[in-house]
């Protein structure tokens, strides 16, 4: 009986890892789609009117889905503090800039204010709230004395 039992621990010990589920992967539901990438980021400066444009990876106009809106993210440090290449650039949310019938609007319109370094990246966002990845940072100076 001894051996009887050493044979069953043994085999269940074989057999039930075997049987585990090895798909492993995010908590996403299946039918949520993954938000597709923003690419393509760019930053132009018209005196004190920065302009953000950006493409969504794979968009053609007659996609399936359709992301729900975009995030702009933006950070702004005063030129008069020193650089810091290695430190993390705190972001916040500056925009929300929603799709409306359908329409994608890829650009984002800001004042600067003079004297300072602003960093900004975009992601987009579905309905069921997934945030895709966000894009690279793109950063403008705004020199000038600092304005409150």
């Amino acid at each position: 009986m001894n051996r009887t039992a050493i044979f069953f621990a043994i085999f269940a010990a074989l057999i039930l890892p075997l049987s585990a589920c090895g798909k492993k992967g995010p908590p996403l539901p299946p039918s949520s789609p993954i938000p597709p990438e923003i690419v393509d980021l760019k930053i132009a400066l018209d005196e004190n009117l920065m302009t953000l444009t950006w493409r969504v990876a794979g968009h053609d106009g007659e996609a399936d889905f359709i992301p729900a809106g975009f995030w702009v993210y933006r950070s702004q440090s005063a030129l008069s503090a020193p650089a810091c290449e290695n430190c993390p650039q705190r972001f916040q949310k500056a925009a929300d800039i929603p799709v409306e019938n359908r329409r994608i609007r890829t650009t984002y319109m800001e004042l600067l204010k003079k004297g300072f370094r602003y960093g900004y990246k975009v992601s987009c966002y579905m309905d069921t709230g997934n945030e895709g990845a966000a894009s690279v940072v793109v950063a403008v100076d705004f020199p000038g004395p600092e304005e409150n």
